[in-house]
């Protein structure tokens, strides 16, 4: 019996050591904090959560737990959702990532792209597509939305065209795929991939179907587009209602323009600097011989939207027609300089996008985009600079 006693009592002491001194469990909790496995881009993780998982994490890598990589690359995440990875990518550099899981590299490129790391962000997603395994959908998922931003239309178009063999029943693919070719102007095939996504969408999709009204306006299908809305109407009279503006576009489009001003007068009452409202109102004014409300209608629009080639071009006709040659004259070089511009800033994108260490198309970026009062994409690009770990430089401040 006392020999039995002795096993027992040695074996209980070795489970208790074991416990004591395995640290495995503490990089299970913070993996469990920081990662998730569902197929959605993810929320910030909470600040309480991120900071019980670095807790965790600082004292794993203190008593050398076995996972090093895996543990060095949660806690990059730490800093990512708590704003404080300054110097991420060379910390990164120093991580062997094909040691790490897919999830932690999914879940990684998720944070450093929240932080607007995106240079990095689309390093570990790249990692993580050279896998084919259980994660592979939340990894296209991921690639999907982190390169549409960074610019890699191609890429964005293969990960969802791949993402909807895998998820066949799911519009989002769809959803981005049509974004894309809404941002190339090609609305034929905007058309053609939102019917995918009507098809997959469940109930009523009132939303959706005023959505595709839109396009197909776009697309100058005009006669479908009137079907539709009809029938909208005549099933959800309270949604058409509230569309005064697509409403609008429809009539101006069928030859209507008389009677589409009431649903602009409306549009506006709800949305005063509806640039959109203002600009349909502006062409309809100045076919009707009212340039001076014509010319206010459309300097606003200028305004409101100074990279709007379109309303340019309309308001130095207006002005023309209103006996102000110069001002016409002024505002169609304004149009012509706004089209060299815009082709600017898209070589300047694209070159920016291709690659992560180009500084000068970044600070080149931030200086047109502020000059034009584009705030929010001139601190794009200004944090853009910033996570390449060079601090703030004149053209950032």
């Amino acid at each position: 019996m006392a020999v039995a006693g002795m096993i027992v009592l040695v074996a209980v002491s070795f489970v208790g050591y074991r416990y004591a001194t395995d640290v495995e469990p503490q990089l299970v909790e913070a993996r469990r904090l920081l990662v998730s496995r569902t197929a959605e881009f993810e929320s910030p993780v909470p600040s309480r959560l991120v900071q019980r998982a670095e807790e965790s994490l600082r004292t794993y890598l203190k008593r050398s737990g076995r996972s090093q990589n895996s543990a060095k690359l949660l806690l990059l995440i730490c800093r990512w959702q708590s704003g404080t990875a300054q110097g991420a990518s060379q910390e990164l550099d120093q991580i062997n990532l094909t040691e790490c899981l897919t999830t932690e590299l999914v879940s990684a490129a998720i944070a450093a792209f929240q932080a607007s790391d995106f240079p990095t962000a689309d390093r570990l997603i790249t990692v993580a597509l050279e896998r084919q395994d259980t994660d592979r959908e939340r990894t296209l998922r991921a690639a999907a939305v982190i390169r549409f931003d960074i610019g890699r239309r191609e890429d964005v178009l293969a990960h969802c065209r791949e993402l909807a063999a895998l998820a066949p029943t799911d519009p989002r693919p769809w959803m981005l795929i049509t974004s894309v070719f809404e941002g190339r102007g090609d609305w034929s095939s905007v058309v053609e991939n939102y019917r995918q996504v009507l098809t997959r969408t469940a109930g009523e999709k009132l939303e959706e179907r005023s959505i595709m009204i839109g396009f197909l306006l776009q697309s100058g299908n005009i006669e479908e587009a009137r079907r539709e809305f009809d029938a909208l109407n005549k099933q959800a009279p309270e949604v058409a209602k509230a569309l005064p503006l697509l409403h609008a576009r429809l009539l101006f489009q069928e030859g209507r323009a008389a009677q589409a001003l009431p649903y602009l007068s409306q549009a506006l009452r709800d949305k005063p600097d509806d640039h959109e409202a203002l600009f349909l109102k502006g062409r309809i004014q100045l076919e009707r011989g009212e340039f001076a409300a014509a010319i206010k209608s459309l300097e606003r629009v200028v305004e409101l939207e100074p990279l709007n080639h379109e309303s340019r071009y309309v308001l130095s006709q207006a002005y023309h027609r209103a006996g102000r040659k110069a001002d016409g004259e002024k505002m169609l070089a304004a149009y012509h300089n706004i089209e060299v511009f815009k082709r600017r800033l898209y070589d300047l994108e694209t070159m920016a996008n291709s690659n992560p260490q180009d500084r000068q198309s970044r600070v080149e970026l931030v200086k047109m985009f502020e000059e034009i009062g584009g705030q929010a994409k001139a601190e794009y690009w200004r944090r853009s600079l910033g996570q390449q770990g060079t601090g703030t430089t004149g053209a950032q401040r």
